[in-house]
This record gives C-alpha cells, sequence and structure tokens, in this order.
C-alpha cells in the first residue's frame, strides 16, 4: 500500500523546490509536452513528498542533428 506524500515528508528538509531538467528531441507537440511535465511532477511528488505547487520542470529541446548515440550523429542537420 503507498505511503501517503504527507508521511514521507521530512521536516529537517523545510520547503523543498524540486528541479528537475528534461532533455529531449525537437517535434513533440505541446500536449505530449504539457503530459510529460504532469508525469515528471507526479513522480516527484511520490516520490519526494513534495508540493505540486513549488515543484518545479524544464524542458530542453534538442535538435537530433545535436545527439549523439554511439559516436553518431542521430541527424544531419536541416
Amino acid at each position: 500500500m503507498p505511503v501517503s506524500a504527507s508521511r514521507r515528508i521530512n521536516p529537517k528538509k523545510g520547503n523543498d523546490m524540486p528541479l528537475a531538467q528534461l532533455y529531449i528531441g525537437k517535434g513533440r507537440s505541446y500536449e505530449e509536452k504539457e503530459q510529460l511535465i504532469q508525469a515528471v511532477t507526479q513522480a516527484l511528488v511520490n516520490t519526494l513528498g513534495s508540493n505540486p505547487d513549488s515543484t518545479w520542470v524544464v524542458i530542453n529541446e534538442i535538435p537530433r542533428s545535436e545527439w549523439g548515440v554511439g559516436g553518431k550523429p542521430l541527424a544531419r542537420p536541416a
């Protein structure tokens, strides 16, 4: 059974304001990014006991030509 967020909060931490920075390839829709922000916020609330109103999520969109995997860029510049 999950423990409620209020029972997991460590009083020594004070009022945390967690920040999650995400790096994704360009091309996602507004709705996809909105869902991602909601899911990451909820994960921080569930895991850290954070207040959702003071939980920050920043999405950094990177062109695929600037990503590399296995020693190779994912795409050529447009």
